[in-house]
Parts: structure tokens; sequence; C-alpha cells
């Protein structure tokens, strides 16, 4: 994924995957600044609030879990099956 940020910076998937890494590997921290960077970048990219969603799960920190998954949701109707 690295390889291809390289090539091209704003390529949201692979810097979403990496965040999903991060989050597999339980290095929350990095997958914050991995979902920031997302929304930093896009603010209109639902998957990188998504992402920082996910990581307030695993810190069970509801309030900005629902947050940032209702802003996901906002921007992303088919995430309100989530």
């Amino acid at each position: 994924f690295k390889d291809v940020l390289a090539i091209d910076n704003k390529y949201h998937k692979a810097r979403y995957n990496i965040g999903l890494c991060h989050i597999e590997f339980e290095d929350y921290d990095k997958a914050l600044a991995v979902g920031e960077k997302l929304i930093e970048l896009d603010p209109d990219y639902a998957k990188g609030y998504l992402l920082v969603a996910v990581v307030y799960n695993k810190l069970e920190d509801a309030y900005n879990e629902n947050k940032y998954l209702r802003i996901a949701r906002r921007l992303d109707p088919s995430l309100k099956k989530l």
C-alpha cells in the first residue's frame, strides 16, 4: 500500500487499508492518524470517518464512535446497515 501512496499520495483506498492494518495490529494511535489524514485530504470520503469510528469503538469511546459513524452514514447512506 505504501508503494501506491508513493505514486499517488491521495489514493484513499490504499490509505484506508493501511488504517485497517493498524487496527488489526492494535496500533490505534496510528490508525487514528490515518483516519484523520483521510478526512483532511477528502472531507467527503465516508470511509475516513468510518475508520475513525472503528478506532474509537476499539478504544471504547462510544461518544466519538457515534459522532464519526453518524458523519460516515450521512456521507454514504449504504453504511446505515452497520
